[in-house]
């Protein structure tokens, strides 16, 4: 290697032009910081391959991969065996949770997930949600992460698949402590029937956000669909409504129950992902949707 100095002086650059403020900006500065300095993301990439990584190269390697066009130019240098190592790190350090949830952004990085793991990297994940109940930032990349892999609609059957239990993670912290009628605790997984009067549910409304998202990703296709129907999934969201009080997060709630209380035949599409839809209408509707959480939030503050 060369002077250490030199070192230290090109990693506090590269620290600096990582907390760039916009992505056009980024975009700029990585144009020459990622030719210049490929050697030292290298070197960083492999100290953390070797269980030596320093909080200060997460910091770097989490904000260079925080935008779609950077992730990828990341993504290009890391080894095979990168994703699998960051996931057995994933409580050591809330930054790794947060540096795979940008590489997540990533469909190479979502079918390998899968791909390497088909039926035990979601319940990896979902077990390091619950050893860290006191860790908001790790929960929700873990969830960040699952939500993105829904995003991929030809890997539903994979992340449907019952080994997972996918839909009992991402309802079981919304699930409350509420009594249901037998009939309707029948026809749930087991793991959501008779929860008892001390479940609570998740505090996190970020959180609860993306496991909403995420459930609305698996609602575009026929095949998300009908399992969350089988599995009698609306009666948690039901319940789960009532209680939710963040507009935003109960909205994300009922996007959800608008497609599953329809019929396939109402939906007539097996992907609704592969409807192409003019971006006008996309404009009107995400303006719908604002001037319509705009008036709940108008509504609360003049009762209030």
């Amino acid at each position: 290697g060369g002077d250490p100095s030199t070192g230290q002086l090109a990693l506090n650059c590269l620290l600096l032009v990582s907390c760039a403020a916009t992505e056009r900006q980024l975009d700029a500065a990585l144009t020459d910081a990622l030719i210049a300095e490929t050697q030292l993301i290298v070197h960083m990439i492999s100290d953390i391959l070797c269980g030596e990584p320093d909080d200060q190269y997460f910091g770097i390697l989490v904000n260079l991969t925080r935008y779609e066009s950077t992730v990828q130019q990341i993504y290009k240098l890391c080894p095979k065996d990168f994703l699998h190592k960051l996931s057995t790190l994933l409580e050591a350090n809330e930054l790794v949770s947060a540096l795979i949830a940008n590489l997540s952004q990533l469909e190479d990085v979502r079918q390998a997930l899968a791909a390497d793991h088909p039926s035990q990297y979601v319940p990896q994940l979902f077990a390091a949600y619950d050893r860290c109940p006191t860790r908001p930032q790790v929960r929700n990349a873990i969830v960040c992460v699952v939500r993105n892999c829904c995003f991929d609609t030809d890997l539903h059957p994979k992340l449907l698949d019952p080994r997972n239990e996918l839909l009992v993670r991402l309802c079981l912290p919304v699930a409350g402590a509420e009594e249901l009628s037998d009939e309707d605790n029948a026809k749930l997984p087991i793991d959501l029937q008779y929860l008892g009067a001390d479940k609570r549910r998740e505090e996190d409304p970020e959180i609860r956000k993306l496991l909403m998202e995420a459930l609305l990703m698996l609602c575009s296709t026929r095949f998300g669909r009908e399992v969350i129907r089988d599995h009698n999934i609306y009666v948690i969201l039901r319940e789960y409504h009532k209680w939710e009080k963040v507009r935003e997060v109960q909205k994300a709630c009922e996007d959800v129950v608008d497609i599953i209380i329809k019929t396939e035949d109402e939906i007539d599409v097996d992907d609704i992902k592969r409807v192409d839809i003019p971006d006008d209408l996309i404009e009107r509707f995400n303006q719908m949707d604002k001037d319509l959480l705009k008036e709940d939030t108008d509504e609360e503050e003049d009762k209030a």
